[in-house]
């Protein structure tokens, strides 16, 4: 088999010395291919122009040594071998030679020359050799790298621990997990970093079994003190001869996983617990509107079925009344509550006197505190110059009517506190009271739908369980926060804010109750009612129609529309805004582009405060909620109709 070519460049300035290497290697040696240089400029071309296997050069050129061209061949050729053949056979240049980097010495003789050829073939082989050796240690170190990159980066922990239970080995990762660096762990025991040392014997003890264990959950020690989860994949450790001489295993931090399974533990409980409430509502609901309409339904029959004296027949209807209130009281929280849940309430601001609104829930709420022989207080009394404030009305006097009237209600021979308190920001209200008191658990939930509190004294206390869920859902609709203090048997004090947004100068609205009509006798007033009820209308009809006053009818919006346009003379409109073909926001809308001025007034059963919204900005010039208030229906009609 034929050996590959070997480049060889001859550096020589004596013509007879090259003459000698030539024939030592051509004649003998057909598998060479020899390239010469007389001096240092021919060197640097040939070096330039070709890449050669293994370079001769004497020791003494003329005009450089052989030492210089080592420096030349290691700047230009590192990785080439250099053979110094010379005649000079000094030991002391043989030595310089080779620590200059020469990889072999031959002596110029005709005894020494035909050697020569087995030292480049020798010299070649160990450079060979060298490479080979180069190109394994830098493979390893960049497997070592890799490896130490894995070892230190990968986020399950590799460790091992020894018989003894000493950690011997731990990857960097721990420090992620536990806060510990690497090197403080290894040679400590490893027992001293369980929560409990026992979980150690359990595996231990499994391990015995099964030489191996997978995803065993283990509360671990941080450096800080705190618990942290972690499972561990762990197996024996055998000497040659089979006996177990330690442990060696992986680590993974499932803490995050474990925060998930107990969030989804809790949101299970919390869904549970929810349907257990919505479920003791529907009950509670259920009972609280069949006893108002138990007694509508049964006073009703009895005033149908029954001659009664006219006292008698009055006190049924005074029943009747009260049922009625208390039964669309329900109704009307359920509705609220459902448009709260659904996002359909929004917030109307308007400018109303503080000390005015104080002075009326103050009337309002006073007769019912004495038939309980509770005193009521306000305080600040609401006296002096009026502060005005700008905020939903509506909504602020709803969270005030619910809490006085709880305090009310779970209050017996007590004192009934409500007030403010203007702070830089925001006003503070509050409604203290000497009742029963709310129980610490309760007191966590008592914000939440569907909770009710029982009273102790076993009387039935009304109400559906909404009242506070939506007054926390308006006072925060409004920017403010709500909350309780309260001691069993001591009495409870609630707490709201809301952004202090003081008004300089504002006038206060009253509504003018009447209850008759103040009408110009020279001329007879027209009201279109639109209702498609029949049973709404025959009320309404019956209500309005009188001396001085006409009613016409329309039975859907397109008609109610055609009838305005024909008919300039109607002087108000009743709409309702539940109508068939068109609907009452829309008709109003097309009534005002030919008749802006003609007063409208919305009556519907949608009684959210974001359908009022929505009637006044389709140009209603007035709302009204069903079921109606009679008087209230009399003194919005006598305004527009004066």
């Amino acid at each position: 088999m034929m050996k590959d070519l070997v480049r060889v460049l001859h550096v020589d300035d004596n013509r007879f010395d090259r003459q000698l290497v030539r024939d030592a290697l051509m004649a003998e040696h057909d598998r060479f291919v020899l390239t010469e240089a007389e001096d240092q400029e021919e060197l640097l071309a040939c070096l330039e122009s070709m890449q050669f296997d293994v370079i001769l050069s004497d020791f003494n050129i003329l005009g450089f040594s052989g030492l210089q061209v080592l420096e030349i061949v290691k700047q230009k050729q590192p990785e080439t071998p250099v053979i110094i053949v010379t005649g000079t056979g000094s030991e002391e240049v043989a030595i310089k030679a080779m620590k200059m980097g020469a990889s072999d010495y031959v002596i110029k003789s005709a005894r020494h020359i035909r050697g020569l050829a087995s030292a480049i073939d020798l010299v070649i082989e160990n450079r060979k050799l060298i490479a080979e050796r180069e190109t394994s240690r830098i493979n390893l170190q960049k497997s070592e790298e890799k490896y130490r990159k894995i070892f230190e980066n990968i986020q399950d922990v590799y460790y091992q621990i020894d018989s003894d239970g000493v950690i011997i080995e731990m990857s960097p990762s721990i420090y992620k997990i536990s806060g510990f660096k690497r090197e403080e762990l290894i040679g400590k025991q490893s027992e001293d970093f369980y929560e409990d040392p026992e979980f150690r014997n359990v595996l231990l003890e499994l391990l015995a079994e099964k030489h191996e264990v997978w995803d065993f959950e283990i509360r671990l020690r941080t450096k800080t003190g705190e618990l942290r989860w972690a499972s561990v994949n762990v197996h024996l450790l055998l000497d040659e001869n089979s006996r177990p001489i330690g442990i060696e295993g992986s680590m993974r931090d499932i803490e995050g996983r474990k925060k998930m399974e107990a969030d989804l533990l809790l949101a299970i409980e919390k869904a549970k617990g929810s349907d257990r409430l919505k479920t003791a509502f529907l009950q509670n609901i259920s009972h609280e509107i069949r006893t108002p309409l138990n007694a509508i339904v049964g006073f009703t029959n009895l005033l149908c079925k029954s001659v009664y004296s006219p006292e008698k027949s009055a006190s049924f209807a005074n029943v009747i009344t009260h049922s009625s209130q208390q039964l669309l009281s329900i109704i009307d929280s359920i509705v609220l509550m459902a448009n709260i849940e659904s996002g359909q309430e929004n917030i109307n601001e308007k400018s109303f006197g503080l000390k005015a609104t104080f002075r009326l829930l103050f009337e309002q709420f006073l007769s019912k505190a004495d038939s309980r022989k509770i005193i009521l207080t306000v305080e600040p009394l609401p006296e002096g110059d009026e502060i005005y404030i700008s905020a939903d009305e509506t909504k602020f006097i709803q969270v005030l009517v619910n809490l006085i009237d709880n305090a009310l209600k779970f209050t017996e021979g007590g004192v009934v506190l409500f007030g403010y308190t203007l702070k830089e920001e925001e006003i503070e209200f509050f409604v203290k009271d000497t009742g029963m008191g709310i129980p610490a658990e309760m007191q966590k939930i008592i914000f939440e739908r569907f909770s009710k509190l029982d009273n102790p004294s076993g009387s039935n206390a009304g109400g559906s369980g909404l009242g506070l869920s939506i007054s926390k859902a308006y006072v925060e609709l409004m920017g403010g926060r709500i909350w309780v203090e309260s001691e069993v048997g001591k009495g409870s004090s609630f707490y709201f804010t809301i952004p202090l947004k003081k008004i300089e100068k504002d006038q206060i609205f009253k509504e003018d109750r009447a209850g008759n009509f103040i009408l110009n006798p020279d001329r007879e007033k027209t009201i279109l009612v639109v209702e498609d009820d029949d049973a709404n209308f025959f009320f309404l009809d019956e209500i309005l129609r009188s001396e001085y006053v006409s009613v016409i009818r329309a039975a859907d919006g397109a008609a109610a529309v055609e009838i305005c346009r024909n008919n300039p003379g109607i002087d108000l409109v009743l709409m309702d805004i539940k109508l068939p073909v068109l609907d009452g926001i829309e008709a109003t809308r097309r009534i005002r582009e030919f008749s802006p001025e003609l007063p409208v007034i919305a009556q519907t059963a949608y009684a959210s405060s974001s359908e009022k919204y929505n009637a006044i900005a389709a140009g209603c010039s007035d709302y009204l909620s069903k079921p109606i208030d009679v008087e209230l229906l009399i003194s919005r009609v006598n305004n527009y109709l004066k």
